[in-house]
């Protein structure tokens, strides 16, 4: 099933024969709908991550809903796990193993990324090419479902970073920077009914990053097929700017304050998110810093409004950071979203972030060290108050397994 109807806002639709890109050495598949993008919305795109996503979830007391903790991997819609700039034989290195193994199935002269948005203006390339739509239904799909197979396989959450690719891609030509890329559609209802196929039969939910540019509908079809929304404290807003009431949050969602692209809540109080950006030079606008600086003060006010009128916050003036934190995590334990999850980083209230989108050298992303160890994690007063707050609001605190007991449940459902 392919939809040819073009989201709420899109500037242009363009059908590319295999020759007709815009640059030299730029190809696009016959017959696939390409769409410059249209304006960005306040929420930013992510970069991929592998592996473990950490934190505590705690789900509702919603009927049916248990407080068991989950272990949940988190995977990006392109076909590649490490991205590069390398090139071999003048040609642009595939990103890793698992393109060079399948390269049948990915677009060479392309890389996925993001347009430009008010968190990321200057927009995204993230390195690493994407699926190719018509080589992804030519081979009914196999390289989509040993993707999604061997990721749930040995998890019971499954969290879809940038979860718009199972609809389009944004893809960024060879060369060219991000602003001058276009969105490529994807044959959405074949890719939700495999994803819905494959939860079902590992058992395992998924939960998809529906943050950045969000297409219209967009949403209403995943909670259609049982899809968590990502719903992140910083973004749920009302016209004015001011922070959503737990009470209007979905309940088929997970509520966070922030991921793994985002400043720490530390970070995001302090405004260190923007002193990195700036010094990387990643406002293309000199009056972008002063302005976001501007608009950080009146989100840091609105901020503590919203968890004063919850009764969260007292009186008036700036609360300490730990103070801060523990209403915060209070208010998403509030919500009816089905999940509510602590990061770790913000459990260790960590400064920096551990990734600074649209950067690779020039900033030391993955390898910032937490402040305390993992022995050390659960005496911390700021994760016992976290784990409280969790219980108090959801009636019960979240179990944290070990990983081979996981892996026994695992084998038990099966």
């Amino acid at each position: 099933t392919r939809s040819r109807e073009a989201p709420s806002g899109a500037r242009q639709t363009i059908r590319y024969s295999s020759r007709s890109s815009r640059r030299q050495g730029t190809t696009a598949p016959s017959g696939v709908v390409i769409r410059r993008p249209a304006t960005a919305s306040l929420a930013p795109q992510g970069a991929w991550v592998p592996g473990i996503h950490l934190g505590c979830h705690s789900a509702s007391s919603a009927p049916g809903v248990h407080g068991t903790s989950i272990v949940a991997r988190t995977i990006r819609l392109g076909s590649s796990r490490r991205s590069t700039s390398a090139v071999i034989d003048g040609s642009p290195a595939r990103a890793g193993a698992e393109t060079w193994a399948n390269a049948a199935a990915v677009a060479a002269d392309a890389q996925v990324g993001a347009p430009p948005d008010i968190f990321n203006p200057a927009g995204q390339d993230w390195g690493l090419p994407p699926f190719q739509p018509r080589a992804l239904r030519e081979e009914g799909y196999r390289s989509f479902i040993e993707l999604i197979r061997a990721n749930m396989r040995h998890a019971g959450g499954l969290r879809i970073d940038h979860v718009m690719g199972l609809q389009h891609l944004y893809w960024v030509p060879a060369g060219s920077g991000p602003g001058e890329g276009a969105y490529v559609q994807y044959p959405m209802a074949d890719m939700i009914g495999i994803l819905a196929l494959e939860s079902h039969r590992q058992r395992c939910l998924v939960v998809g990053e529906d943050l950045g540019t969000v297409p219209e509908g967009f949403r209403e079809r995943m909670a259609d097929a049982g899809i968590l929304s990502y719903r992140v404290l910083f973004f749920e807003r009302d016209a004015n700017g001011g922070f959503l009431p737990p009470a209007d949050y979905p309940q088929l969602a997970l509520a966070v304050v922030g991921s793994h692209d985002l400043p720490t809540l530390k970070g995001w109080w302090q405004g260190r998110d923007l002193e990195i950006k700036e010094r990387l030079g990643l406002f293309p606008d000199a009056n972008d810093s002063s302005s976001q600086r501007q608009a950080r003060d009146h989100d840091r006010q609105a901020l503590l409004d919203a968890l004063r009128a919850q009764g969260l916050l007292p009186g008036q003036g700036e609360p300490e950071f730990e103070t801060l934190s523990r209403a915060a995590h209070a208010f998403l334990a509030r919500t009816p979203s089905l999940l509510a999850m602590a990061q770790l980083d913000d459990l260790t209230a960590e400064l920096d972030p551990v990734n600074v989108p649209a950067t690779s050298t020039e900033h030391p992303n993955w390898r910032r060290r937490h402040s305390l160890t993992l022995e050390e994690l659960p005496d911390a007063p700021s994760f016992r108050e976290v784990v409280t707050v969790l219980r108090e609001a959801r009636g019960r605190s979240p179990e944290m397994l070990p990983a081979e007991s996981v892996a026994a449940g695992k084998r038990r459902r099966r």
